[in-house]
């Protein structure tokens, strides 16, 4: 279903939290990619026509808003966003590609992931201010609602690999929000 996504330009903006204005200067300038609507061959989008976004574009926003919060530069956060989504991408190949034996270190690495967040919120917890340990626990929620999905789906977790992909970005979100709160970062 969200393979199917697409957004116009106000609404893919609305829902990155972005202006309209910087969503259009970023696909002018490259650094996201507007993709054809439906029912078009796909390829660049003709001038003067709408432009629409996939749900690969409107991550990549999220992204780079992310980084820009940060007080990077454009074409820094452009950077970082297309190492994450590249790391992301490999990551997703290699889980896809993998028999159940090869995706154990993978699983292994997660619930690793896992216990360094907890660590993590524990240090957090005592000195955090409330708007920080509310967006933590949302973080926490989220990731939550991957794992009670993944748990009551009636498969083995190392058999469904759209809900490792899911818990790994979920996790790439949590260690973000970490981050942001030991460093101080608004």
């Amino acid at each position: 279903m969200l393979g199917r996504l697409r957004l116009t330009t106000g609404r893919a903006a609305r829902v990155c939290g972005v202006t309209r204005r910087q969503l259009c200067y970023w696909t002018d300038q490259g650094i996201i990619e507007a993709v054809s609507p439906e029912g078009e061959a796909d390829g660049d989008v003709e001038e003067g026509s709408q432009r629409v976004y996939d749900c690969a574009a409107l991550r990549k926003v999220l992204l780079l808003k992310q980084s820009l919060e940060r007080g990077w530069g454009v074409r820094r956060a452009a950077k970082e966003a297309d190492a994450h989504l590249d790391e992301h991408h490999q990551r997703e190949e290699t889980l896809h590609a993998a028999a159940p034996k090869e995706r154990e270190p993978f699983l292994a690495d997660q619930a690793e992931r896992l216990d360094e967040a907890a660590a993590c919120l524990q240090r957090l917890a005592g000195g955090a201010d409330r708007k920080r340990l509310v967006a933590l626990a949302a973080e926490m929620d989220a990731l939550d609602e991957v794992c009670q999905r993944i748990l009551g789906n009636g498969t083995a977790m190392h058999e469904d690999v759209e809900g490792c992909l899911a818990l790994d970005t979920r996790l790439d979100r949590l260690e973000a929000a970490l981050d942001a709160s030991e460093n101080g970062d608004p």
